[in-house]
């Protein structure tokens, strides 16, 4: 009788076993790699709101330089992409709002001038949102 070498039964009980612990590494390691990418989506989202924030402001400045006294009423219609050239449809938005009534933002209250107009810009992409402030 040969007593060397594995029998039969102690190969299959081994490829068992490690199919069982292939199975559980791919099973633990499959949710980060199915969530890997977030990160990235996130930043891609913040990114294109600061870029939809850029574009208003730079819209803005030159709207000023060509007409120092035109009102920045125009930009609080809600969506600003018929206005702001280069602005993809719904990203940003434009909402009038005064700093008359003392609320959380203390500290832009103080700096608020009283009677002027401001135009809250916000730019939204998925869960991104950024906000800008556009005063005359």
């Amino acid at each position: 009788m040969n007593t060397k070498g594995f029998t039969l039964i102690e190969v299959i009980v081994s490829i068992v076993m490690i199919g069982m612990a292939t199975a559980m590494l791919i099973n633990f390691f499959n949710a980060g790699l199915t969530h890997s990418s977030d990160p990235l989506d996130v930043l891609n989202d913040n990114y294109a709101a600061l870029t939809a924030i850029e574009t208003v402001n730079a819209d803005y400045r030159r709207r000023l330089e060509l007409n120092a006294s035109q009102a920045i009423s125009i930009y609080a219609i809600g969506d600003l992409s018929a206005l702001v050239n280069g602005l993809a449809s719904g990203v940003a938005s434009g909402q009038a709002t005064s700093f008359n009534v003392p609320d959380a933002q203390r500290r832009v209250n103080e700096l608020a001038a009283p009677g002027n107009l401001y135009v809250k810009v916000t730019a939204t992409r998925n869960n991104s949102t950024l906000v800008t402030l556009l005063g005359n």
